[in-house]
């Protein structure tokens, strides 16, 4: 079904107009983001977002002035995500894949 409204969309429809239609691509197209999307990707969704907010808090609490400009660092949210799905199944975050 899914296959079928986007294939005749593509071919008939030039602009998306009609707000139902619109809503029903949208839902496909991040359906099918999130079908690509690796391992590691999911894991920085579920796991690294959550932890970059732990270690600023952490580091907040320490009297660190500048963790609260880590929330943006992507990096640093790969990074921690990256320690975390390199350690052994058993060590991993509850979060883990």
């Amino acid at each position: 079904m899914e296959r079928g409204i986007l294939y005749l969309s593509a071919r008939v429809v030039e602009k998306i107009s009609n707000p139902t239609l619109t809503l029903e691509l949208s839902k496909i197209v991040t359906k099918l983001q999130e079908a690509m999307m690796s391992g590691f990707q999911r894991h920085l969704l579920c796991y690294g977002a959550k932890r970059l907010v732990q270690v600023v808090k952490q580091a907040l609490c320490f009297g660190s002035e500048a963790a609260s400009s880590w929330t943006m660092d992507k990096g640093f949210m790969s990074y921690l995500t990256a320690l975390d799905f390199n350690q052994p199944p058993g060590f991993r975050g509850v979060d883990g894949p």
